[in-house]
């Protein structure tokens, strides 16, 4: 059997549907008829398990896709990657969340040249779905919650922080070199954790955000919150293996002393809102106020609210300037000592040379070396 030159692994846990919806938007890629797919179930239990394996068998046979899928007992996704990884021998791996339907051009972004010997992990990118209603809380997550792609100053050269497996690519030596995925991590930060590895081995991500997913899963505040204390708990486990990510995984937001002030400010200050957002609610369905009214008066709240935040950052953007003047000034005066200090140095070195030119001077350097020398002669 000849080996190909790409594999897709999509781990996947209990979600049949999932993966079916990410199977059909895989299949659409005309680069899919020349990789293999590999799907691994994580351990799901009937009838999610029975589900998964005939999902897999209907995209072989009536779509012609070279998938196949692997059984493992319930480890976590890192561990999965790992037994999807460990059971090609495609040289180059394509990681894929089974929630994550590929968008056109994914497989192509992927599947782009490397320069020979250069050692990339190819990150694309993952965004909601268009069928999907985005609230303001799954736009927050986006932002910087879960995918923090807002923090990628340089798309050539990715912050190991920044990596995520739910859409990424890299050499299957490579994967070896840094010595794959730990499994025995919790998950939410195994992603970051091997990152790290990789990147101090040698390797370089780099971002595509032409390689595009849409994710399929809506997320809640509830189990958003969970996930949350599991990922804190991951990051605990993380700076065990490696102590200097002590800060860079957040770690050290334990000492944050204002952090549950703050939270529950804007907590008491939200439950405030919602309480305004019912008054109008029934002062609209008592024919108080109509719905017309309601939207030209909440539209020039917005614009007020609007104007009242560009006020404050151009106050601070003209404080900013200040202390850049006054930096600068600053600057400015500490090179005008220091040159002075320079030039006061040499002035006293000039000096210095001509004295020692000076007849006397010679003379008593040259007296003072046959001292020494006579000394030495008579030891």
């Amino acid at each position: 059997m000849t080996v190909p030159a790409c594999a897709v692994v999509i781990p996947t846990y209990k979600r049949p549907a999932a993966l079916r919806r990410t199977l059909s938007a895989l299949v659409l890629q005309p680069e899919a008829r020349d990789v293999e797919v590999v799907v691994v179930d994580d351990g799901s239990p009937p009838p999610d398990g029975d589900a998964v394996a005939t999902t897999v068998e209907q995209f072989r046979e009536q779509h012609g896709l070279e998938v196949r899928v692997v059984h493992q007992e319930n480890a976590g996704p890192a561990a999965a990657r790992n037994t999807g990884a460990r059971s090609t021998g495609a040289p180059l791996l394509v990681f894929l969340d089974d929630d994550c339907a590929p968008a056109p051009g994914f497989l192509a972004r992927h599947l782009e040249a490397r320069a020979p010997g250069e050692r990339i992990a190819r990150m694309g990118h993952v965004a909601w779905s268009p069928d999907l209603r985005v609230t303001p809380f799954m736009e927050l997550v986006v932002r910087g919650a879960q995918f923090n792609y807002g923090a990628i100053a340089d798309p050539e050269r990715v912050p190991f922080t920044c990596f995520y497996t739910a859409n990424c690519s890299l050499w299957r030596d490579d994967l070896d070199r840094a010595g794959w995925f730990d499994a025995s991590l919790p998950p939410f930060m195994e992603d970051t954790e091997f990152a790290y590895r990789f990147v101090g081995s040698g390797g370089r991500i780099v971002y595509h955000p032409a390689a595009l997913v849409h994710h399929e899963h809506a997320v809640e505040l509830e189990s958003y919150l969970e996930r949350q204390r599991k990922a804190g708990k991951a990051a605990v486990e993380v700076v065990r293996r490696h102590p200097e990510l002590f800060d860079v995984v957040g770690v050290a937001d334990v000492a944050d002393v204002a952090l549950r002030e703050q939270f529950y400010n804007a907590l008491l200050r939200y439950a405030f809102v919602l309480g305004v957002e019912e008054g109008l609610a029934e002062d609209v369905d008592a024919g108080r106020l109509t719905g017309g009214e309601l939207r030209g008066r909440f539209e020039g709240w917005v614009a007020g609210w609007a104007v009242h935040r560009e006020m404050e950052t151009r106050a601070w953007r003209t404080r900013t300037e200040a202390l850049g003047r006054e930096v600068t000034g600053r600057d400015r005066q500490l090179a005008e000592v220091i040159q002075a200090k320079d030039d006061r140095i040499a002035s006293l070195e000039a000096q210095l040379g001509r004295l020692n030119s000076l007849a006397p001077l010679r003379l008593y350097h040259a007296l003072a070396q046959r001292v020494r020398r006579a000394g030495r002669a008579s030891r």
